[in-house]
Parts: structure tokens; C-alpha cells; sequence
């Protein structure tokens, strides 16, 4: 008999500790926290009022709420979410691990309104709270901005990693960002890290663009977006491609995209659009060149030119330079007739120095005689045949045979440079050749000098390259670069450092 009431005495110590008795140790309103208000999270009375939610936070199991609760109890990380409508008076919460506990709320709650409850569980034999284990869950997300869900919690990440602490236990997340399709998956967390890495597929077609035809400028439905290639997000459906060049059939094809789909498209070599050119200048023999290109001598016929205006440029030893612009029409012969006009006294030294005259400046030969009078405020040396001249805060250039063959009126001018000067305006920058032919207009941030046939250039901080005719024939998307030496140019891109050739490909 005594040994089943010692049986007895233990299971009824047993039943004791079996259940503890928790308490609140604390409930406030926290009006700070929308989530009762929240379209995604808010529920409503049998009046169709906003319930009030009760954010108990409890380290326990299967956590259920009695009273006028509206719904089931909603398990998120760490707390429990409890309904109720407005005016509640008092709420039952029960668990496996604790006693049932009664709490009577300080005053009515409020529709729309969260609160936080804390309860605290004493362990058996002490007020300690429980111990349970708990994990982290690390997400490494692409894109590195995406977001992850985990329950009703939100979670933001750093530096492309989400990081969440989680009691033991199975969870559903989903991974989310604004253009990319959503993820979702289960994880189980057992007292230890789980790393997780979920990279989003792109919901917007990508559209690749290469053109074959340099300087070609790429439009897609009409708007342009770049020259020579283009990467972009376009929209699913069909979609319209362009490549068009001044003097060239512009190329149109139609392509059709489907959610989160990646095409590349090539446009070929453009047909060109071209006509004929009759240049007959006096004297016969006279140097003909073509858009700063030197062509032949007059007279001459110049086929296969480019539909559009030209500028063609006559010169001849001892006579006035001409300066022509010339209009070619598809299939037709445009005509430039006449004769330049003799300069007796032009004559070309090979040795010319600075002298100054009353605060002006000019040039004369080795034999001191006057090739260009001082008028100048301020001359350089000749360089590339040419001299800089500076003349009421403006710049141009003379050459040795003192002819004034660019008035000063750029802001700032380089030397020249296989036959090219970099000329600024208004703190933009082109180029200009020996002839004062702009073969760039002043639009670039900056412009380093010709090498090669080619020169860097810079605007919006990005770097690219233009050739002798003004094309920029490598685009601008480089983060730095330098001049092309034995067919090759330095460039920075992201961070890394290589070469490139004059087509731009990257090579060793």
C-alpha cells in the first residue's frame, strides 16, 4: 500500500512540473506598428470593423487564444498573432507548455490597433525562462536588393544576404524583387545556420542589339538607345529594331519577346545610299580633299560617295584655300566648278619664330622677315605645321604660310595631332582639322589626342572612341582609357583592366 501512494506522490509532482504557470510581463498599444491596419495583414469583425491584433510573444508550442477571437491564431517567428474585435475585455492563451492563463486587458482594446503582449514561462523549479533552440537562416538572394518573407515578417538584406533567427521548426519563405519572378520554398531549422542561395529569373525580356556597320545608331520602337550595341529590358510582345547611319538603307526587323526572355539580335552591314562627285577647280593639279580626307587632284570625278551634304576643301600652292560644301543625291553627279584665287605673296618657310611688338605677337622666318604680323595677345609653336594664336580671350591657328586658317573662336584649343586639334566650347569639346573643318562638334566632356587615327573621348564618365571622321566607332561605356598604341588601347570596365582593338574586341 505505501508503495502506491510513494507512485502516486511522484505522478502528481510530475503533473505540477508537467505544466508551469506563466504570466504577462507585459502588454502595451504600440500605435508605431500599422500591421492591424495593413491590407495584407488586418482582419475584419462580423461588422466588417477592423479587429484589434495581440502580438503575444512566447517562447512555447501550439499556442492557442479563447475569448471573442477572431480567426485562428497565425504562428510568425518568435510570436503568436491574435484577433479580436474592438471593445475586448479579456483573452484565454493556452500551450502544452504552460497552464492556461486568464488576462484581462487595462481597458477595452481598439479596432485597428496593435498591441504587444510578452508572457514569460518559468522553467520547473526556478523562474528561468525556457530554453529552446534556435537557428539562422542565411538567404544569399540575386538580385542583391530582393526581399524575403518568412511567415508575415519581412526581411531586408545587406550586401545581397538576408539573415533571420528562427525557432526550431519548418517555414515556408518567398523571395521577391520588382521585375524578377517570385520564389518560394520550405526550410527546416534545427538548432543550427542554414544557408539558402535563390536567384530570381528576370519577368522583363532582355533585348541584345550588335550592329555590324560602325557608328550605326540603334533604335527599338523608336526611341535611341545607343550606337553600335545595346543591352536593355524591353517589353514582352513584338517589338521594332533599327539601325540606321546617315548616307546608309536604314535596317528594321521585328522581333517578338516573352516574359523574362533574353534575344540577341545582329543588324547587318548597312547598304549604302551613294551618288557621284565632279570637282573641276583651277589650277589643274590642285589638292581635292573630301570631308578632311585628301582624294585626288582637280579634276576628278569621286564616285561612291555618300548620299548627303559633304565638305570638300581645294588648295593649291600660292592661292586661296577653297572651302566647299557639296550636296550628293542617290544615283546622281553633284558638280563643283570654278578657280581659286592666286596669292602672290603666300609662301611656305620651313623655319618660323615667335617675336613681340608692342605687346603683340607674330611669327617671321630665318631671315627675319614677317610671315605673320603681330597682332596676336598670345602665339604658340608650330606643331603638325600649325601654330595656336590667341587673340581677345579666343583661339585658332595660323600655318607657315601665314594665312589665318582657323579665326580665333574656340575657348581653349589643343595641338595638333595627325592633322587633328581638340577645340572647346562652352566646356564641351570636338575636333577640328587643318582645314578648320569640324569634324566633331564641341560635345564631349573631354577628348584626349589622336593616335593612331583614333582618340579616346568622355562624356557622362563613361569612354569611348571616334575616328578621323568624327564616328564614334567603339561606344561609350568604358570607365577609362587610353590612346591606341600598335593597334591595341587600355580600357577599365567594372573594376578590371584590359585592351582592346580598333573594333573594339578585347584582346591579350
Amino acid at each position: 500500500m505505501r508503495r502506491y501512494v510513494v507512485l502516486l506522490i511522484a505522478a502528481l509532482c510530475a503533473m505540477v512540473t508537467w505544466g508551469q504557470e506563466a504570466h504577462v510581463k507585459d502588454f502595451y498599444a504600440d500605435p508605431m506598428d500599422l500591421a492591424a491596419q495593413q491590407s495584407k495583414y488586418r482582419r475584419l469583425d462580423v461588422q466588417g470593423n477592423m479587429c484589434a491584433l495581440i502580438r503575444v510573444q512566447v517562447i512555447a508550442d501550439n499556442v492557442v487564444a479563447r475569448g471573442s477571437v477572431i480567426g485562428d491564431v497565425v504562428k510568425n517567428p518568435g510570436e503568436y498573432w491574435v484577433y479580436m474585435p474592438g471593445g475586448a475585455k479579456m483573452v484565454k492563451i493556452q500551450s502544452d507548455d504552460f497552464l492556461p492563463l486568464m488576462y484581462t486587458f487595462p481597458e477595452p482594446l481598439h479596432g485597428g490597433m496593435t498591441y504587444t503582449m510578452r508572457i514569460e514561462v518559468p522553467q520547473a523549479g526556478g523562474t528561468t525562462p525556457k530554453v529552446v533552440r534556435q537557428g539562422y537562416l542565411l538567404v544569399t538572394v540575386t538580385p542583391p536588393t530582393a526581399t524575403l518573407t518568412v511567415g508575415n515578417e519581412e526581411y531586408s538584406p545587406k550586401d545581397g544576404v538576408v539573415k533571420v533567427l528562427l525557432r526550431n521548426g519548418e517555414y515556408t519563405y518567398r523571395v521577391e524583387a520588382p521585375g524578377y519572378f517570385p520564389s518560394d520554398g520550405t526550410v527546416t531549422i534545427a538548432g543550427q545556420t542554414v544557408k539558402q542561395t535563390v536567384a530570381l529569373q528576370l519577368s522583363k525580356p532582355q533585348l541584345s542589339v550588335r550592329a555590324t556597320t560602325p557608328g550605326t545608331q540603334i533604335y527599338v520602337n523608336g526611341e535611341l538607345l545607343g550606337t553600335g550595341m545595346v543591352d536593355c529590358e524591353a517589353v514582352a510582345g513584338l517589338t521594332e529594331v533599327e539601325g540606321r547611319v546617315a548616307g546608309y538603307r536604314t535596317y528594321a526587323q521585328t522581333v517578338e519577346l516573352g516574359k523574362g526572355e533574353h534575344r540577341e539580335v545582329v543588324i547587318p552591314a548597312l547598304i549604302p545610299m551613294l551618288g557621284a562627285l565632279n570637282v573641276d577647280y583651277e589650277p589643274f593639279g590642285a589638292k581635292i580633299s573630301l570631308d578632311g580626307r585628301e582624294v585626288g587632284e582637280s579634276p576628278m570625278i569621286i564616285s561612291d560617295v555618300l548620299v548627303g551634304d559633304h565638305t570638300v576643301v581645294v588648295t593649291a600652292p600660292d592661292y586661296q584655300t577653297a572651302s566647299l560644301t557639296a550636296k550628293v543625291t542617290e544615283g546622281e553627279t553633284a558638280q563643283l566648278a570654278g578657280a581659286l584665287m592666286k596669292n602672290e605673296k603666300n609662301r611656305y618657310v620651313e623655319e618660323v619664330r615667335t617675336f613681340e611688338r608692342n605687346g603683340r605677337w607674330g611669327f617671321k622666318d630665318e631671315d627675319g622677315e614677317e610671315v605673320i604680323a603681330p597682332k596676336y595677345d598670345k602665339v604658340g609653336n608650330f606643331w603638325d605645321g600649325m601654330a595656336q594664336v590667341r587673340l581677345n580671350g579666343k583661339y585658332g591657328f595660323v600655318d607657315k604660310m601665314g594665312r589665318e586658317v582657323i579665326a580665333p573662336k574656340y575657348d581653349l584649343v589643343s595641338e595638333f595631332s595627325e592633322g587633328m586639334a581638340a577645340m572647346c566650347v562652352n566646356h564641351k569639346w570636338g575636333f577640328v582639322n587643318k582645314m578648320g573643318v569640324e569634324v566633331t562638334a564641341p560635345k564631349y566632356d573631354l577628348v584626349l589626342e589622336f593616335s593612331e587615327g583614333m582618340t579616346p573621348v568622355r562624356l557622362n564618365n563613361k569612354w569611348g572612341f571616334v575616328d578621323m571622321m568624327g564616328v564614334e566607332v567603339i561606344p561609350l561605356k568604358y570607365d577609362g582609357a587610353e590612346l591606341f598604341k600598335k593597334g591595341k588601347a587600355k580600357v577599365w570596365l567594372n573594376g578590371q583592366e584590359f585592351y582592346i582593338d580598333k573594333e573594339g574586341n578585347r584582346v591579350q
